[in-house]
């Protein structure tokens, strides 16, 4: 609603001691400019985010980034290898940790970054 920003001294004008009211900011002639760069640099930025509906409270602020350029298919079977699970046993074959075991078949993506 309302935006708050720290302006430097030399922005302010002569104050006297007997009127505080004319203390108000002075900006430059070419500040108009500067200011619509800005506004212009928030709107490039606003298009490379997504923002989602708040249909539940942990939506209600979220903002993601927009990557065009990333690939949104499956992952490439080559480019994968399994993740091995131990079941919660140890090299004798005997349960260790209880509770762990079964689901599904997991995979881990090889990324390159080079």
């Amino acid at each position: 609603m309302f935006s708050l920003r720290a302006l430097p001294l030399s922005t302010l004008r002569n104050v006297s001691s007997r009127s505080f009211h004319a203390a108000l900011p002075t900006y430059a002639k070419n500040s108009a400019p500067k200011v619509q760069s800005v506004l212009a640099t928030l709107n490039v930025k606003a298009d490379r985010l997504k923002t989602y509906k708040p249909v539940t409270p942990g939506l209600r602020h979220l903002r993601r980034p927009v990557s065009p350029h990333l690939y949104e298919g499956r992952p490439i079977r080559a480019l994968t290898l399994a993740k091995r699970k131990k079941g919660g046993r140890n090299a004798l074959g005997k349960i260790t940790v209880r509770h762990i075991g079964g689901g599904h078949k997991r995979r881990i993506r090889i990324v390159d970054f080079m």
